[in-house]
């Protein structure tokens, strides 16, 4: 079996747990509100995780520290005014998320719209 690219195991990552793009994503988008001007994928990821140590007991949460680079793609591609406050360095090859197979966005079929 061949081994999986970092991106293909985020992508996985993201599919089993979306709660976590949800708490980034309400961070990113609250800090917005408020006028903040400046933050990273990284420091959301760090808060989430205290909170989550604070709040629980028992299950570490792990997320891959490589994986906030493609978070922060993602939070661009979902919410296009988050672009003023993330900081992201360049990636290469450069990751360019796709919405609909992450289950951020419906899928025209037909007639109707619904979500993969």
């Amino acid at each position: 079996m061949p081994k999986m690219t970092t991106e293909e195991r985020f992508e996985r990552f993201h599919q089993e747990n979306p709660r976590l793009y949800r708490e980034l994503r309400s961070r990113a988008v609250a800090l917005h509100a408020v006028g903040a001007t400046r933050t990273s994928t990284k420091a959301l990821v760090e808060v989430v995780r205290y909170d989550h140590a604070i709040r629980t007991r028992g299950e570490e949460f792990k997320v891959n520290n490589s994986f906030t680079a493609f978070y922060a793609r993602v939070l661009v591609a979902d919410r296009p005014e988050l672009a003023s406050i993330l900081t992201m360095r360049a990636m290469n090859p450069e990751y360019v998320p796709d919405l609909v197979n992450l289950g951020l966005r419906a899928k025209f079929d037909g007639a109707q719209a619904r979500l993969v």
